[in-house]
């Protein structure tokens, strides 16, 4: 196994780095941040992660110990592979060097992966649960952790989670943030139900928010109100973040034209 190289940079690709050690070319994939933070003949260490298939030994690098640990953590979710991992790491990588934080802070973040991945995958079991009683059908405890591309899902609920944090941090907090809520409240419900990406997702959740917005602003007003008050209660939050994934679900599937049954 090999978990670290130290050694010359033969070239620079968009996702990936030749690494030259003792003569030996090693090809490292690594995030787009990483890539383009060295240059060639630059003397680089790396520490790597190798992933070994029938057909195939692949390594991937990271700038630190922690990276490492936090791409391991993510790989050991169920349907989450590499690069899902990889092109998670990146989004997470991206707070602790655009936002205004110190070195002496990764390890927190690198925590904070872990919970934003715990948060994700409850999001996604609620939001398939939603689905599932949208649909008529009986509710089955598997239904909270067998879910349809669920790892494009953890993406999904991570890359808005990380947007949100950035409209926490500009001014009018209120009204920034509860815009970008505003337009992405769909994303997720989009990547269970249909065959897009994440971009494309986003995309669509923009514009059935904006060609819908009598629709959907009561929507979004009464879930955030209903968050203050479990910001308050607590318990309550435990109650009512769930109904409010209910209540987006059940909005994306009218506006979408899709057939809901009735809860009584």
């Amino acid at each position: 196994m090999i978990s670290i190289l130290r050694g010359i940079v033969a070239s620079v690709g968009l996702d990936h780095i030749d690494v030259v050690v003792g003569g030996i070319g090693f090809r490292v994939h690594v995030t787009p941040a990483f890539a383009q933070g060295n240059a060639r003949d630059e003397e680089i260490t790396v520490y790597t992660s190798m992933i070994v298939r029938e057909d195939s030994m692949t390594l991937y690098g990271f700038e630190s110990c922690d990276e490492r640990d936090v791409f391991t953590t993510l790989m050991s979710v169920s349907g989450i592979g590499p690069k899902i991992a990889l092109a998670a790491l990146a989004v997470l990588t991206w707070i602790v060097v655009y936002l205004p934080v110190t070195r002496s802070q990764v390890a927190v973040y690198a925590c904070a992966g872990e919970l934003v991945l715990m948060v994700s995958l409850g999001v996604i079991g609620l939001t398939n649960a939603a689905r599932v009683l949208a649909a008529g059908r009986v509710l089955r405890y598997r239904d909270f952790f067998l879910v349809p591309g669920q790892a494009r899902a953890v993406l999904a609920v991570i890359v808005c989670t990380v947007v949100m944090e950035v409209a926490h941090r500009v001014p009018y907090i209120f009204i920034t943030s509860f815009v970008v809520a505003y337009f992405l409240c769909f994303t997720v419900p989009i990547v269970l139900c249909e065959e897009v990406g994440l971009l494309g997702a986003i995309a669509r959740s923009c514009a059935l928010a904006m060609e819908n917005m009598g629709t959907v602003l009561p929507v979004l007003i009464v879930g955030y109100l209903m968050i203050l008050v479990g910001i308050v209660t607590l318990l309550g939050w435990i109650v009512l973040v769930p109904v409010e994934i209910l209540m987006v679900m059940f909005t994306y599937l009218c506006l979408t034209g899709q057939d809901v049954a009735r809860i009584v």
